[in-house]
């Protein structure tokens, strides 16, 4: 195992290099998701897939705990799926599976890159 240290727009992970990417409760974080979808679209293999774990903004959580330069439209502390879907699928990923009732409150999101 070699560790590799990311960033908040990049993995540095070498390009092709992975069959699949995990994250849980990290994508609504982003403050540039765009830069960062498009890493991991880089880092994927062909067929390599992309899932995402996260959850709705909640008020009291955005009331007390927004994270900092997140995108405006994101609503407070967390991320509507169909955002999340909108800005994946833009750098070139395919949704293939979506699971609304996740455990605690979240929801996971499957994509591909073709």
């Amino acid at each position: 195992i070699s560790p590799i240290q990311g960033s908040q727009d990049e993995t540095f992970l070498p390009p092709n290099s992975c069959d699949g990417i995990f994250m849980r409760g990290v994508y609504h974080h982003f403050t540039d998701p765009q830069a960062m979808n498009k890493s991991f679209f880089k880092t994927l293999k062909y067929d390599g897939l992309l899932l995402i774990i996260d959850f709705r903004p909640r008020l009291l959580l955005s009331l007390f705990s927004r994270p900092k330069g997140i995108p405006k439209h994101r609503g407070g502390h967390g991320i509507q799926p169909e955002i999340l879907v909108r800005e994946v699928t833009e750098v070139g990923f395919k949704l293939i599976k979506k699971i609304d009732c996740w455990p605690h409150r979240m929801y996971a999101l499957v994509f591909k890159k073709p």
